[in-house]
């Protein structure tokens, strides 16, 4: 059993805090603290660690660090992690969605065909992501995230079953030995099979939308090469 002690901070009223005796020896934290609060999703103990929320004597830590006999887990706001928990939205359509779009998966990775307008990892004034409903798809999974796509995007995007196979995979692609290949049905003919588009390519908010623009400024070219596949007739209907 766990000794668990119930205090509250003396200058923050509402900052309630929990601190957990760790009595069990290399017991991965997130698992551990799951036997505690078997109703915590993955993602909620994943951003509480981030946030500093939940510390391990006192210090940060990771959802992979292993736990020992004599160690203390403290969790602060355990309220305002209990409700963010409770209140987070279990989005039946966009399950279903990713379900049925999973492309492939085995012991070391899970691929996905992402729509457009999903949105991969929860930040600012975003309610639901596709890293808050990865549990949901596959129970007691802890996917990680190795690569992301813009919201407008539509795509395969990859998830690591492990954290070796995740590092792994990160440093692929940010080596750029991955190669992405997309498909796209565009209106107006070009006047080559084939090219390279290169241009310096920010994000911007436009009239309240964010928009992709040139802009001569920016250190970094957006490269694209293409080439044509098909040239189809359009047929216009008055």
């Amino acid at each position: 059993m766990q000794t668990v002690d119930i205090s509250i901070h003396p200058n923050k009223v509402m900052e309630n805090i929990k601190t957990i005796l760790v009595e069990d020896n290399n017991v991965r934290l997130d698992r551990y603290i799951r036997r505690i609060f078997p109703n915590l999703k993955q993602s909620t103990i994943e951003k509480s660690l981030r946030k500093g929320l939940i510390k391990v004597d006192n210090c940060k830590a990771k959802s992979s660090d292993k736990v020992n006999s004599g160690q203390t887990i403290t969790i602060r706001y355990l309220d305002y992690i209990e409700n963010t928990n409770s209140e987070r939205k279990y989005n039946e359509k966009l399950v279903n969605l990713l379900r049925e779009n999973i492309l492939y998966e085995d012991e070391y990775i899970l691929a996905i065909n992402k729509s457009a307008g999903v949105i991969v990892q929860g930040g600012v004034k975003v309610k639901i992501s596709i890293s808050d409903l990865l549990d949901q798809i596959r129970e007691r999974e802890i996917f990680k995230i190795v690569h992301r796509l813009d919201r407008d995007t539509s795509g395969v995007i990859i998830f690591a079953r492990n954290a070796s196979v995740a590092k792994y995979l990160m440093e692929e692609f940010k080596g750029r030995r991955i190669k992405k290949t997309y498909l796209a049905l565009t209106f107006g003919i070009p006047s080559k099979d084939n090219g390279t588009i290169d241009y310096p390519l920010v994000k911007k908010y436009i009239s309240g939308q964010e928009k992709v623009v040139v802009d001569e400024d920016s250190p970094q070219n957006a490269t694209t090469h293409f080439s044509i596949i098909a040239r189809l007739k359009c047929t216009r209907h008055n």
